[in-house]
């Protein structure tokens, strides 16, 4: 089951810090797993997406329009 951020919204806005950006899937689990386990314990959080790009022709559901925005508070430069 898709959540409705999916597959409802036309316009998809994303918004990370710079430092959340990772170059591989692996990486992504990594931090995934130190995040859930230094907030709440568990081993695996349950609320993970992994959205990948606009709603392509063939696709009946998901955005028409997909934006990222990346933070880096002035820490990249």
């Amino acid at each position: 089951m898709l959540d409705q951020v999916n597959t409802l919204s036309r316009v998809r806005i994303a918004i990370a810090n710079l430092e959340k950006v990772v170059p591989t899937l692996e990486d992504a689990s990594s931090i995934l797993r130190v995040l859930a386990c230094s907030a709440t314990g568990q081993e695996m959080s349950s609320y993970r997406t992994f959205p990948t790009s606009p709603r392509r022709s063939d696709n009946l559901d998901g955005p028409q329009e997909y934006h990222v925005i990346l933070l880096d508070n002035c820490r990249s430069g």
